[in-house]
Formats: structure tokens, C-alpha cells, sequence
């Protein structure tokens, strides 16, 4: 996966990884509506299989899923040649630990998911400026 140079005839294009199919349908729908092109994951053999459909603007990745630690997988994509798109970590757990995990995996930033779906899409939407 690399990173796009903006092109106003192309939605951007951001991956979504959650173990949770409500959560990601949630977020499909509400970036959607923004305007993006949203590729979604479910566990790791879908997101190695998403991977081929970049590459991808923004890469939004839940922390806490029952076969990975996103922050652990978002640290190997961002140190990694897998992606150049900045990464947020996503996760309802206390801001001061999310905070903390986005800083030893190295990525872009997180959003807080009990903010709702209306922060994601403004995080999501600031992060692609």
C-alpha cells in the first residue's frame, strides 16, 4: 500500500480494520456518505486481502480484536512497507492508554469511538488535508 496524491476526480480511499461486522458497517456507511471509497477487514486474512485493493489514503485500525492487537499490526504496517498512509488507531478503551499505544506504534494519531461516528468522519476528513 502506498500514499495517493490527492485527485479531485477520485474519492480518497481509507481501510478499515474491526473485528466487530456493526462497527464496521457503521463506519463503511458514515465515511461513505462523506464522500470516501471505504475498503473494510474483519480479522487478519481479510486485511491481507484488502491490502491488495490499495492503495489506501488512511488506514483506520480498531486496538482490541480477538486475533490481533491492532496497535501491534498498525506498528508493523507503519514501520513496514505495507503502507504509507498514515494510521489511526481506533478503540473505546481510556484516552491516556490509546494516547500511549498510538505513541509506541509510531502512527498518525486515534480516534475515540465512543465520540461516535460524527468525530471519526471529522478525524477522518482532517487527517486527509
Amino acid at each position: 500500500m502506498t500514499i495517493l496524491e490527492p485527485d479531485p476526480k477520485r474519492p480518497r480511499k481509507i481501510l478499515v480494520v474491526d473485528d466487530s461486522p456493526m462497527m464496521l458497517d457503521m463506519t463503511r456507511m458514515a465515511l461513505r456518505r462523506a464522500g470516501f471509497e471505504v475498503v473494510t477487514a474483519q480479522n487478519m486474512a481479510a486485511l491481507q486481502e484488502a491490502k491488495k485493493r490499495g492503495p489506501f489514503d488512511l488506514v483506520l485500525m480498531d486496538v482490541q480484536m480477538p486475533e490481533l492487537l491492532g496497535d501491534q499490526v498498525a506498528k508493523s504496517l507503519a514501520r513496514g512497507r505495507d503502507t504509507q498512509a498514515p494510521i489511526f488507531l481506533m478503540s473505546s478503551m481510556e484516552e491516556s492508554e490509546l494516547r500511549q499505544r498510538c505513541k509506541d506504534a509510531g502512527v498518525a494519531g486515534y480516534i475515540l469511538k465512543r465520540d461516535g461516528m460524527a468525530a471519526l468522519v471529522r478525524r477522518a476528513t482532517e487527517a486527509l488535508k
